[in-house]
């Protein structure tokens, strides 16, 4: 889907930004805008406005670079996806989803339960109602200590801007906590930079 891809380019852009590999950043940056993911523009501007404030040269360049994507969306009509703010039903299935987890608070809900939720209602787009409704409030203390953990580990900026692009996107897509490929990507983009830092 579009979204999936538009992160994962969002994820390879921000490596090859960093390793200043321009040839594969341009080529990455344009598979990135035809997705039209809003979701993953939301989770690219996040990590670019947390990383900008690493130095004023930095932040220069985000707001330079920032511009380029915002002229391409309102002067052309080739990204009219990203200029709708419908929610795309979520509103319905939010409704839904408080519904499942005040009945089975403070678990999540049984196989059954979920087998006619997906069926019947379909996915919340929600990391955080996801996971109580999934896993209950051990699903959602499960993150906090994971992602604590890494941070705690490396307290490094990157490190930081990319889990909390990622916890920013969670409140439009599942994220990580159900898709292998986000949640591999994740992981590469988190660990590897972990352990260059420790040698």
């Amino acid at each position: 889907g579009p979204n999936v891809l538009g992160v994962l380019s969002a994820i390879s852009l921000i490596y090859f930004f960093n390793t200043k590999n321009l040839p594969f950043g341009i080529l990455v940056f344009y598979i990135f805008l035809m997705t039209q993911s809003r979701g993953a523009f939301l989770f690219l501007i996040v990590y670019m406005l947390i990383i900008s404030f690493a130095s004023y040269k930095r932040f220069i360049t985000t707001i330079i670079f920032s511009l380029i994507p915002i002229y391409l969306i309102f002067a052309t009509d080739i990204f009219s996806r990203l200029k709708d703010i419908s929610l795309n039903g979520r509103e319905d299935r939010i409704y839904w989803a408080n519904i499942f987890i005040d009945k089975n608070f403070p678990l999540g809900y049984s196989l059954e339960e979920m087998n006619y939720f997906i069926t019947y209602v379909g996915t919340t787009d929600n990391l955080y109602y996801h996971l109580l409704m999934k896993y209950g409030v051990f699903g959602v203390l499960f993150l906090i200590l994971m992602l604590s953990h890494i941070v705690f580990s490396s307290r490094k900026l990157n490190n930081i801007a990319i889990i909390l692009a990622f916890l920013v996107y969670g409140y439009v897509e599942e994220s990580i906590m159900s898709n292998l490929l986000f949640l591999m990507f994740f992981g590469l983009a988190i660990f590897d930079k972990i352990s260059k830092e420790e040698r």
